[in-house]
């Protein structure tokens, strides 16, 4: 009995010591960028003691004058490098050149600085250049996530050889909703779920990005749908867009729901979510498909063939499930991020 209470304790307190270090560490990650900073902003945007300002010549230099080398994703249309500050690696967004947008978005990232939330990649700070009297170029400065996207896990040549396995895929939709229903939960709607800006760390945890400019809309807070301020248009790729995005242009917390059942089908099914009726990407015949096989109880033809049956049956028919019911063409019948969240922890049946 004293052996089995003092391992109890010594589980209990290792796992409280992993957290306070796991605390400590970003909090200290801040503070190094804080004393290495400009902490002066824009007078029209105000001031935020949680985030650093860097200057434009701290960029070049942690980029080597921003080097293609240096650029993650697919260099023909990435606007992100690899770079290093403070001897931290992070990743640098190149954001806009136009004064007006750069002046919404940096209002914006000042007021998302404070969604910490352990399944969103953390943003560190940013920089505004003036180049001349009517351009302006800004940038992001977030934490560096190692594993690359969840696209590339999923969707790359090496993936045949190696797929990402079945306890990987469901801890990242379940880490995904979590971090949908953190925002969802204080008003403001992602516009851009898909699975490139699912990012994967070292555990391969799910963190979520690229949420923190152009996608003002709305999303649920307190139980009703908030307007947000700003009237940018959805910036989502076609295969995660809700249809009614598509009309509106606004993005809002049901379409992002719309987008994160797309992704949920993407880590079932291993096709993209993509609106063609190409056989390897899921359009609407195909989402169709996917409901008639679950219907059927044919599981077997609706799963990711690389994945070779090693899964659990139950989470997949979880997942299944979900994946179809937030991809409702109606919007008033998708599930709330709160509701998926309950769903994936088995605390409400799905659907």
């Amino acid at each position: 009995g004293i052996a089995v209470t003092a391992l109890v304790v010594f589980v209990v307190a290792a796992v409280v010591v992993v957290r306070i270090m796991r605390n400590s560490a970003s909090h200290h990650a801040r503070k190094k960028f804080s004393r290495t900073t400009d902490r002066k902003l824009d007078p029209e945007v105000g001031d935020d003691q949680s985030m650093a300002k860097f200057s434009y010549k701290q960029l070049v230099s942690a980029t080597n004058a921003f080097d293609l080398r240096h650029k993650l994703g697919p260099p023909a249309t990435s606007q992100c490098y690899r770079g290093v500050l403070s001897d931290s690696i992070v990743a640098i967004k190149v954001v806009s050149d136009s004064n007006s947008l750069v002046e919404e978005s940096l209002k914006l990232v000042l007021e998302l600085a404070s969604l910490r939330h352990r399944n969103l990649v953390n943003l560190l700070g940013w920089c505004s250049n003036k180049t001349t009297a009517e351009q302006r170029s800004s940038f992001l400065v977030y934490e560096f996530i190692p594993n690359g996207s969840l696209d590339e896990h999923l969707f790359s040549s090496s993936t045949k050889s190696n797929p990402l396995p079945w306890s990987h895929r469901h801890k990242v939709a379940c880490g995904v909703a979590q971090a949908l229903d953190h925002l969802h939960s204080r008003g403001l709607a992602h516009g851009n779920v898909k699975s490139s800006n699912v990012m994967l760390d070292a555990n391969f945890t799910a963190r979520l990005g690229d949420y923190s400019l152009k996608n003002r809309g709305t999303g649920k807070a307190g139980g009703a749908e908030q307007p947000l301020a700003g009237s940018m248009i959805v910036a989502g790729t076609f295969g995660y867009v809700a249809p009614e995005a598509v009309q509106t242009g606004r993005p809002t917390s049901r379409a992002d729901v719309f987008a994160f059942g797309a992704v949920v089908l993407e880590l079932v099914c291993g096709r993209r979510a993509l609106e063609t009726s190409s056989s390897g990407e899921i359009g609407d015949e195909q989402r169709s498909k996917v409901g008639e096989d679950r219907a059927a109880d044919e599981l077997e033809k609706v799963v990711d063939v690389k994945l070779a049956g090693l899964y659990d049956v139950s989470e997949m028919e979880v997942l299944v499930s979900l994946g179809l019911a937030c991809s409702d063409l109606d919007p008033e019948r998708r599930p709330a991020m709160e509701t998926v969240v309950k769903m994936l922890a088995g605390e409400i049946p799905v659907p």
